[in-house]
This record gives C-alpha cells, structure tokens and sequence, in this order.
C-alpha cells in the first residue's frame, strides 16, 4: 500500500470511529467496530481480492 493510500485508510478510521463515539444505538456501535477493524485487511489486499470483498 502506498503512503498516500495508507493515510486514506487512517482517515476513514477516524472517520468510522468518530461516528462510533455518536451512535446512539449498539447495534450500529458494534457494525462500525467491525467494518473499521475490517478496513485496513481489504485495503492492504490485493486486487482480485478487494474485487471478491
């Protein structure tokens, strides 16, 4: 991944976690949790499978 790359993804986690401080609702929390632990193995894969995620 390249550093411009990198720096998006870390982006979008902070993102996702300022958005998981303001949910209101636990299910929405615990979906956050996950697509932001989730985010940076489809970013730092390769790209038949980013294409398959």
């Amino acid at each position: 991944m390249t550093p411009n790359e990198r720096r998006a993804v870390e982006a979008l986690e902070a993102d996702i976690d300022r958005e998981r401080a303001r949910a209101d609702c636990p299910c929405v929390r615990a979906l956050l949790v996950i697509l932001s632990k989730g985010l940076a193995n489809i970013a730092e894969a390769g790209g038949q499978a980013r294409r398959a995620a």
